[in-house]
């Protein structure tokens, strides 16, 4: 089974648990179809196409909390650092910043909180 039907299966829950069937039904249209597919640039452009569909249905208060609780669901399942967004900014190298990503994260910079 590919790697990544897990977070997509989660981030179907998450959606349904939100906006319930009709919305998730509409915004995961082809899920079945892409868990099954092991070509990682298909799963990458229908991913790509739901979160367009999510974008267009969803107000943005629905769509923060289903990606919280995926990303919630995704450092408690990978051990990444939840604290992470508290030392945005710093440079100091005394920093307790991990060693490695879980594999498909990526680090990210940004300014302030």
């Amino acid at each position: 089974m590919p790697d990544y039907v897990g977070p997509l299966t989660e981030l179907d829950r998450r959606i349904r648990e939100t906006v319930g069937d009709e919305a998730a039904d509409a915004i995961m249209d082809g899920l079945v179809d892409v868990k099954n597919s092991w070509k990682r640039d298909r799963v990458a452009h229908w991913v790509k196409e739901a979160m367009a569909r999510m974008d267009e249905t969803l107000d943005d208060e629905a769509k923060e909390k289903i990606m919280v609780a995926c990303g919630h669901n995704c450092a408690a399942h990978h051990g990444a650092p939840i604290g992470v967004r508290s030392m945005r900014g710093s440079t100091s190298s005394s920093t307790p910043w991990p060693r490695s990503l879980p594999r498909g994260c990526r680090w990210s910079v940004t300014e302030g909180p």
